[in-house]
């Protein structure tokens, strides 16, 4: 499972898991805020996907139960955090659970892929994660 974070807006999450779910990966898309009915009906239902949304308060001590339970039970394949601060929060934790941390941003081609600072291309990206997984 790709645990997505959402805090600065859903296209660039959302895009990447619409292109990767048809492979059979499945992701959390843990949405920072409250998403109005409507945005909701657009983007659920499909399968492999699932999101939930957050009051603030609750984002991160939820995302944090959530890393350590998926990681605990062999579910995490990937982190994926749309806000580079939380990618910073995000870093040290990644490498203790041993999962690809990735920023996802939207950018003129569509969502774009990042790690430390440089690109990384989606196949490139995609193989780390079925990597994490065998």
């Amino acid at each position: 499972m790709v645990l997505s974070l959402v805090e600065r807006g859903w296209q660039a999450a959302r895009e990447c898991s619409l292109e990767l779910q048809p492979q059979g990966m499945e992701f959390l898309h843990i949405i920072k805020g409250r998403l109005d009915r409507a945005v909701r009906s657009l983007i659920e239902p499909w399968p492999h996907i699932r999101i939930i949304s957050l009051p603030r308060t609750l984002f991160w001590p939820v995302v944090s139960a959530l890393v350590l339970g998926l990681w605990l039970t062999g579910k995490l394949r990937a982190l994926l955090v749309d806000n580079p601060r939380s990618y910073r929060r995000l870093s040290r934790v990644s490498g203790l659970v041993r999962v690809p941390l990735t920023l996802v941003q939207w950018g003129d081609a569509g969502y774009e892929l990042s790690v430390d600072s440089a690109p990384i291309t989606r196949a490139a990206w995609w193989t780390q994660v079925q990597r994490r997984g065998q």
